[in-house]
Parts: structure tokens; C-alpha cells; sequence
């Protein structure tokens, strides 16, 4: 349940891994010229994903040139920060579909007339509780995003007016970087908002298990009540015929000392 581990999703078949990513820039106003440093910290299992970001970033130098590219730096960090933010968006989507399937066998079970299964709400509840600490983990994580996002684009409304005037394409490119970034803001407000309604639903669902726990121990005791009442007719008679059978025996044990006397005589 260590929401900084990895997470396993088995309806999805899939593991959700944490990753960073560095993104390092520097701007020649002279001769210029911009650096920029990228240091991808993801799991290299995922190959596609780290390359990705990678291609995107050539693809925009192919397209727009790399004089136009260079005119803002921070496309960089746009590309790179759009990439993750559908990544997140494909992260919360798996596990809405995961939280789904739970719902549908908690809901299955109870609608079912074969007895409820125990090990089903213990596996679930587990598996539960440890969403929930991971979806707990996000809320923090995608407040840092947002900050990131709010300080980039506060640098790169300040990159842009630190500049003296540019030519319209050069200033065309800085505005095409200023919308991309708040576009992305108002995408990343909407994933927050889903977040939270998925950390909801799980709590919701977690309560449904503890129903159908409960309705699992209250099948159990009208299970044992009714093997009870079947069992008390045949104790009845038991209890009956130990009652009766002493009489002969205490007669006996009173014939027999009545006798020896007689026989010692």
C-alpha cells in the first residue's frame, strides 16, 4: 500500500510507475542560440513513452525550423509537459476503468442467490485502500504540476518582454508558446477535478464492500439459524430419551443390592 511504489492494476493488466523529468535550458540573446538539456528519469520499459517526447521535439524543428523553434526556448518544456499531461490523463482513465470492474463484481456478487465470497471483498478492499493512497499521492503531485506550469509561464512571459522588439514571426512564435501553456493549464484543472471524483468513487466503492461484508455475515447467521432450527427438533428427542432411560438403570442398581444381601445370606 506504499503509494510511492508502483502500482498494479489487474483489470487494466497494467503498472503504474512514477517518472521524472528535467528539463534544463539556456538562451544566447547574442548569438542566438539556445541549449536546451533534457533528462528523462522513466522506467526504460517504456521506450515509446521516452522517446516520444523526443521525436515530438525534432518533429517541431523539421516543421517550424529551428530558427523559429529557438525564437522561444520554453517549447521545450511545453512539448515535454503535454506529453505528461496525457499521461496522466491515461494513468486516472485506467483506473476509472479498474474502479469500474470492481463496482461490477461487488454488484454482481450481491445480485447473485451463491453464497458471498469472503476472499473477493478482502481482495478488493486491499486493493481498495491501496488506489485510494496512490489517488491521495496524485492530488499532491498534480498541485506541484500546476505550479510548474504557472512559473513557466511567468518566465516565459518575462523571457518575451525582457526582448527587445522581434519580428512579427519571431513574436508569433512567442504567442503560439504562451497559449500552448495555458491551454495546458486549463487541461490540468480538468484532470485535478477527475482526481478527485475518482478518489470519491473509491471511497464509495470501499463502502460497498463493507456492505457486502455485511450482508455476507448477515447471510451467515440466517445460514446457521436455519441449520439451528433443524437441529432442535433431534435434540428435543435426545434430551428426551436420556431423560427416560436412568429409570432402569437406577432400578437395576436397586435390585442388585437388594440381592446380594440375600446372596451373602
Amino acid at each position: 500500500m506504499d503509494p510511492f511504489h508502483y502500482l498494479h492494476l489487474e483489470h487494466e493488466n497494467l503498472d503504474i510507475r512514477g517518472s521524472q523529468i528535467a528539463v534544463l535550458f539556456q538562451q544566447d540573446f547574442l548569438g542566438k542560440h539556445t541549449t536546451t538539456l533534457a533528462i528523462s528519469f522513466q522506467d526504460g520499459r517504456w521506450s515509446k513513452l521516452v522517446n516520444e517526447t523526443r521525436r515530438r521535439i525534432q518533429e517541431c524543428l523539421d516543421v517550424l525550423g529551428e530558427d523559429v523553434c529557438g525564437e522561444d526556448p520554453f517549447f521545450v518544456h511545453l512539448v515535454f509537459m503535454t506529453s505528461a499531461l496525457r499521461w496522466w490523463r491515461n494513468a486516472l482513465d485506467s483506473f476509472n476503468n479498474q474502479l469500474i470492474a470492481y463496482e461490477k463484481q461487488l454488484q454482481e456478487q450481491m445480485g447473485s442467490s451463491q453464497p458471498v465470497r469472503a476472499d473477493l471483498n478482502t481482495i478488493i478492499s486491499k486493493a481498495l485502500h491501496s488506489m485510494t493512497a496512490h489517488l491521495h499521492r496524485y492530488g499532491s503531485e498534480l498541485g506541484y504540476f500546476e505550479d510548474v506550469i504557472a512559473h513557466v509561464t511567468q518566465h516565459n512571459d518575462d523571457f518575451v518582454d525582457d526582448k527587445p522588439p522581434r519580428p512579427w514571426v519571431e513574436m508569433e512564435s512567442h504567442r503560439r508558446v504562451s497559449f500552448g501553456l495555458r491551454e495546458m493549464a486549463l487541461h490540468l484543472k480538468v484532470i485535478v477535478t477527475f482526481r478527485k471524483e475518482l478518489e470519491d468513487k473509491a471511497k464509495n466503492i470501499l463502502a460497498l464492500v463493507f456492505n457486502n461484508t455485511q450482508v455476507s455475515n448477515g447471510n451467515m447467521v440466517v445460514t446457521n439459524g436455519k441449520v439451528t432450527a433443524k437441529l432442535l427438533p433431534a435434540t428435543a428427542r435426545a434430551c428426551l430419551l436420556t431423560h427416560h432411560s436412568p429409570l432402569p438403570l437406577r432400578a437395576l442398581p436397586g435390585r442388585t443390592a437388594f440381592n446380594i444381601p440375600s446372596t451373602v445370606l
